[in-house]
């Protein structure tokens, strides 16, 4: 993990860094994604506006509905908790890898950024749920579900300041 993103997470949650991981998913060959769960905010994280959405539906590569209902019941329990992704660098190249934020059997939700800016992004975890139930409700058949989308994040819930355009996914892990 990068130093100042390790200050910066226990700096700007005042709470406890719970734990940090390289995300596997991305291309080969690329300088790694770094993430980390954030906890104990004094208020829900709510960090991203309204979201675009794309049906990514695939009858035998998208996730079960039901481990995407885990995920949405897990993080629901956690509200005042973000995920803190970091590492994306033009010199790295590797804009198009996706933080793998949470994952429950085969769904996983993760997040990017649209293009270079920020070297760290914020998704609370209300955000992921958020568009995680919309997105089971939209395009959910029962059996599985895939989606995409885009919102607009900010730094945190106190100052607001823009991080810049946001990617999301929900996707099978066994189908990167």
């Amino acid at each position: 993990m990068h130093i100042q993103a390790l200050v910066g997470t226990a700096l700007l949650a005042g709470g406890t860094l719970a734990y940090h991981m390289e995300s596997p998913v991305g291309p080969r060959g690329k300088g790694p994604i770094t993430w980390s769960r954030v906890d104990e905010y004094r208020w829900p994280m709510d960090l991203c506006g309204e979201s675009t959405f794309e049906d990514k539906t695939n009858h035998d590569k998208s996730p079960l509905t039901a481990d995407c209902e885990k995920v949405i019941s897990e993080l629901a329990a956690h509200d005042n908790s973000v995920v803190y992704g970091g590492g994306w660098a033009p010199d790295e190249e590797n804009i198009e890898q996706y933080v793998g934020a949470h994952t429950a059997g085969t769904c996983t939700f993760g997040f990017r950024p649209q293009a270079y800016g920020s070297t760290y992004y914020k998704v609370g975890y209300t955000d992921i749920v958020d568009v995680m139930r919309d997105a089971l409700a939209r395009f959910g058949d029962g059996q599985r579900v895939g989606a995409a989308g885009r919102f607009d994040c900010v730094n945190d819930d106190s100052q607001r300041s823009p991080l810049g355009p946001t990617l999301w996914k929900i996707w099978d892990v066994n189908h990167p």
